[in-house]
């Protein structure tokens, strides 16, 4: 299954639970695209492509505002769901 993440930053030293859902869902067999306005402070470039060698596709969108990037996530939400409408 491919799945979307939307995060503030990706890695965080704060969130590491987003980590690990996003580490387990790898490891479950699906496709894991994260969203994010980049790593978070103090994240290493070995960790990154430690993450990046397990399969997830990390899009660093670092110019979008916190704010933008919720309204992006609701919009990406409702565009799912009328694909979905329109499958079935």
């Amino acid at each position: 299954m491919r799945l979307c993440v939307i995060a503030g930053n990706f890695p965080a030293r704060s969130e590491t639970f987003i980590l690990e859902h996003v580490m387990g869902m790898v490891e479950r067999g699906h496709q894991v695209t994260v969203l994010s306005r980049g790593p978070g402070e103090g994240v290493s470039t070995h960790e990154l492509s430690t993450i990046d060698a397990k399969g997830v596709v990390r899009v660093n969108l670092p110019s979008v505002p916190k704010m933008r990037l919720r309204h992006a996530s609701l919009a990406i939400f409702c565009q799912f769901r009328l694909v979905i409408k329109f499958l079935i």
